[in-house]
């Protein structure tokens, strides 16, 4: 298969960047598409780096054979669209790599461009193998001429940006703090029957508990749905003491339902966006 390229960076903005410069890091926007059966995330290079990498997060189970195979039918799609190498790897619905050891060499698959042929390794490639060496500015900024990106300075200037709001917004909220004590010191000094209704308003809450612990008065029902929570609590606590390797089965469980529950809300997320702007006919 031959890679060509044959793109122009747009113009995004950013000042001219010079090829190799530290100051200007490249941080590219990922990619996410949907594919029905799984989504796809594809991170882009970065400048020094070797790869690209590609993320396929599948929401149903299937064969080491399909999935093998859309690892490289994905491969060779994005070395085309993107001819920068690039390592694949297969993620189950929790965020957990799928195994294809026994099936497969390795759990990942790399992808490299050699003489404009794409060429497939189930295998990690050291960084000398690669032919292209560390990935330079220029060169991404040619590859990736229709994606977003951002610099360091930009990044280290957004950062300044919202530390210096956050530090006015902490000066506001101390300022309102001093001023309330002063208030309150001011109402305290004229006004010393506050104290007074204080204390007596204290002695008022404690008879009423004593009357309620003897019976004279009935709890509220918000009283007892809490008192019921707080018994149930104790409970759990008692017997996840008593079976410490259940309450960790347990735990793991409901890690694993909450990750199934974000792998699914990120999925009909990419689904909606692509719905209004589908990447994949770009």
């Amino acid at each position: 298969m031959k890679c060509k390229v044959d793109r122009k960076p747009k113009s995004s903005g950013h000042q001219p960047l010079e090829d190799g410069g530290i100051e200007n890091d490249l941080i590219f926007q990922p990619i996410k598409e949907h594919r029905n059966t799984y989504f796809v995330e594809y991170t882009p290079a970065r400048p020094g780096g070797y790869f690209a990498t590609l993320a396929l997060v599948f929401l149903e189970h299937l064969e080491f054979s399909e999935i093998s195979k859309l690892m490289e039918q994905e491969c060779a799609l994005w070395l085309q669209r993107y001819p920068v190498p690039l390592m694949v790897t297969a993620f189950d619905d929790t965020g957990s790599v799928i195994g294809l050891k026994g099936y497969t060499d390795c759990d990942h698959l790399i992808g490299i461009i050699e003489n404009g042929k794409a060429l497939y390794h189930w295998k990690l490639l050291k960084n000398e193998e690669l032919l292209s060496g560390p990935l330079r500015e220029l060169n991404l900024l040619s590859v990736y001429g229709d994606l977003p990106f951002s610099t360091k300075k930009e990044r280290r200037e957004k950062a300044i940006s919202s530390a210096k709001s956050m530090g006015f917004g902490l000066f506001i909220i101390a300022m309102w703090l001093v001023v309330a004590a002063v208030f309150w010191e001011l109402v305290g000094f004229a006004s010393r029957w506050i104290g007074y209704i204080v204390i007596a308003y204290s002695i008022y809450k404690a008879v009423v508990q004593a009357l309620k612990m003897l019976g004279y008065i009935k709890r509220s029902k918000r009283e007892k749905q809490k008192d019921a929570e707080e018994l149930r609590m104790r409970h759990h606590h008692y017997h996840c003491e008593l079976n410490p390797e259940g309450f960790m089965r347990l735990r793991a469980e409901n890690f694993e339902r909450e990750a199934r529950e974000n792998t699914q809300k990120e999925s009909e997320t990419i689904k909606r966006g692509q719905a209004i702007d589908p990447r994949g006919n770009k």
